[in-house]
């Protein structure tokens, strides 16, 4: 009775960012021991992450109240991944 009150379909937000991280970590580790003959399709399948992070930021975008505040952190986000990754 519960079930066809609220009639749900698809996935939640939580369950996509376990998805992007289970096949995010794939390809980590697929990378790590490509020398040792790790499966192509572990890299394959981990090129689905960024969509799924992209969608989400955008849904995290669209339902926020403050979106200034939502784009200063990514922003924020952004400059620090770019300083650790880059190394400038």
């Amino acid at each position: 009775m519960l079930a066809t009150k609220f009639n749900v379909r698809g996935l939640t937000s939580y369950q996509l960012k376990m998805i992007g991280i289970i096949l995010m970590f794939g390809d980590h580790i697929q990378q790590m021991f490509e020398y040792v003959g790790a499966p192509l399709w572990l890299h394959i399948l981990g090129r689905v992450v960024a969509p799924i992070f992209l969608f989400l930021s955008a849904e995290g975008f669209h339902y926020t109240h403050s979106k200034a505040n939502y784009m200063r952190t990514l922003l924020i986000g952004f400059i620090i991944c770019n300083i650790l990754f880059t190394g400038i």
